[in-house]
């Protein structure tokens, strides 16, 4: 329950246990973090670790409880549980923290048709293609939408702090994964004095900076590495500069949310996430090409009145909008329609119905995450092709995001690490290696 999902996950059920209306009990599949671990002594909330290994939990928990609320993204051990057919009968409702439009962080029929109500975090999930491949009668009655937020109270009282240069922030996945592959090269162009780029995050932190310096640029640069308190770097902040890459899987975006609330006016590109959250013109700027998102840094610059009024506009909008307490009471409502619908058997299966079994599950659960898009197609060749593989033929080099090269995010690196004795995921992974290498995304 780390980073932006984690935060929400613990505001949102702290929360709700305070309104006193449901009781939570939260099994992590995997390990829970030290935050987790403190947060539930605070709270009182009673907390697993490790349910995927331990099916008599899952089976007595599930049996026992009124309602299941599962949240998704491309995991593993999530698709695991998900294709458990042995499950008693129960309520069972999906909070995707997913946009759903990029693989390997999309929605499929299977995901989509598994719980009573698919709930989305973001108005942008609605044009994907799953979701609009849907029946009307479905859409209107098992779909539901929640905004994510953790809400802004955790980062009240920053104050903004004199500061020698012209801070523009960036906090988040600091990672091609997410972020634009042209990141470095976008701050550089810039052109304003006294640009200082604050970075905050990881998990490639390291790997950026080098990238930096060897291109020159790290004079610019400040490259925090993860932090557990933000508020500090929200206080010397002039502008939110968050370029994402036009795959990214984002929601809510909660430091966009953190940053506003703050007062720090934010610029992004038009992904679909951002324009949801963004106000055009009000509460930041939404830019469609990298050169728009530049000069509307530069506009910002030279405009600190333009600057302060919209900064007095996104604080407002946060309070309005985006507090925990919406979320709260949006999810109880659906629970309160969820204990009205009888409890039945849910279970994931593959295209053709079937339950998917040993051997070779952590394939079929990675190939089954990704849908029917070409990344599956071209995977699924790889598998297929005899052992002087031709990897270029099938055009595999060009159409693979940075993202699959990650060593988590649902790549194939990611169910590897959870399914080591799959010899086809193995396969996949050394051909993966090969051409993440290539690309020079490693």
């Amino acid at each position: 329950m780390g980073g932006g999902v984690g935060r929400v996950l613990r505001n949102f059920i702290g929360s709700s246990h305070e309104q006193e209306d449901f009781f939570h009990q939260l099994i992590c599949l995997d390990y829970a973090n030290n935050d987790t671990k403190e947060w539930s002594k605070k709270f009182g909330i009673e907390l697993f670790e490790n349910g995927i290994t331990d099916y008599q939990l899952l089976e007595s928990k599930i049996k026992e409880t009124d309602i299941v609320h599962i949240h998704f993204w491309n995991h593993p051990l999530l698709y695991r549980f998900l294709s458990i057919d042995s499950f008693p009968q129960f309520r069972a409702v999906i909070w995707s923290h997913v946009n759903g439009h990029h693989p390997p962080n999309i929605f499929t029929d299977q995901v989509l048709l598994y719980p009573d109500f698919f709930v989305i975090s973001t108005e942008y999930s609605l044009s994907s293609d799953a979701i609009k491949r849907q029946t009307v009668e479905w859409r209107e009655k098992n779909l539901k939408l929640v905004f994510e937020t953790a809400g802004y109270e955790h980062v009240e009282g920053v104050h903004h702090l004199d500061h020698s240069f012209f801070n523009i922030g960036y906090i988040g996945t600091v990672s091609y994964s997410k972020m634009h592959r042209d990141f470095l090269e976008i701050c550089y162009s810039i052109q304003i004095p006294d640009k200082k780029f604050i970075v905050c995050g990881g998990d490639d932190h390291n790997h950026l900076q080098k990238e930096a310096d060897d291109k020159g640029y790290l004079n610019i640069f400040d490259f925090t590495g993860p932090l557990k308190n933000i508020k500090p770097i929200l206080s010397k902040l002039d502008v939110f500069g968050y370029p994402l890459c036009k795959e990214n899987y984002g929601t809510g975006e909660q430091v966009l949310i953190e940053a506003m609330a703050c007062g720090v006016v934010p610029v992004v590109l038009d992904n679909g996430p951002e324009r949801f959250i963004v106000e055009q013109y009000k509460s930041g700027i939404v830019a469609s090409t990298i050169e728009e998102y530049q000069k509307a840094i530069e506009f910002l610059y030279y405009n600190p009145n333009i600057r302060q009024k919209m900064a007095e506009y996104a604080i407002d909008q946060v309070i309005h909008k985006m507090s925990i307490k919406k979320t709260r009471n949006r999810w109880h409502k659906i629970y309160r329609e969820l204990l009205k619908i009888p409890q039945k058997n849910h279970v994931l299966k593959d295209s053709n119905n079937n339950p998917i079994n040993h051997p070779n599950m952590g394939c079929k659960l990675f190939l089954l995450s990704l849908g029917e898009t070409k990344i599956s197609h071209l995977y699924s060749n790889l598998l297929s092709l005899p052992n002087n593989r031709d990897i270029h033929t099938l055009g595999i080099t060009e159409s693979m995001s940075p993202i699959f090269c990650s060593p988590s995010k649902g790549s194939v690196f990611h169910y590897f690490s959870f399914f080591p004795d799959d010899m086809q995921l193995k396969t996949l992974c050394d051909l993966t290696n090969s051409i993440c290498k290539g690309k020079n995304n490693l």
